[in-house]
């Protein structure tokens, strides 16, 4: 689904209260993966994991260090990504677009949540999570207290 893009980026993921599934980038780090706005990006570590994200410019420099990103933590431990590891970003150049994505709760919990707070999740999600492939789990915030998680079925 994802092809394209050579410039590459090593730094140090840290995880962050953060509730949505973008990847959050500094202004200079924007600049060197020579990033357009709504590029996705390749996140891969342990030279065999990957995923897909969307990013955003952080507004602040919360790290002296430049070579930090910061993801959520929710996303981080269910793409089995460590705190505090180092992964290689990648800026993709070219992304097909899907018309329809089928996803599932994970729990039985998630289902509950799911169910009781549809329409409201439904206005929510491109808001929290814009880029899906296959097999992937993401968190999704019904409110300020309350994640559940999905998994991509079918794009």
């Amino acid at each position: 689904m994802f092809t394209g893009g050579c410039e590459l980026l090593a730094v140090t993921l840290k995880f962050a209260n953060i509730k949505n599934c973008f990847l959050y980038l500094s202004s200079t780090q924007v600049s060197q993966l020579r990033l357009a706005e709504n590029q996705t990006i390749e996140l891969s570590w342990r030279s065999q994991c990957s995923a897909f994200l969307s990013w955003v410019s952080r507004k602040r420099n919360s790290f002296h260090d430049e070579n930090i990103v910061e993801i959520s933590r929710h996303l981080g431990e269910k793409l089995g990504v460590q705190d505090g590891e180092q992964v290689v970003l990648k800026a993709c150049s070219r992304l097909l677009s899907c018309q329809q994505v089928m996803v599932e709760p994970v729990s039985s919990d998630d289902w509950e949540i799911l169910e009781l707070h549809s329409s409201n999740l439904e206005r929510q999600l491109l808001d929290q999570v814009r880029i899906v492939f296959p097999k992937a789990t993401f968190p999704v915030w019904v409110d300020q207290h309350t994640v559940i998680y999905i998994k991509i079925r079918k794009v």
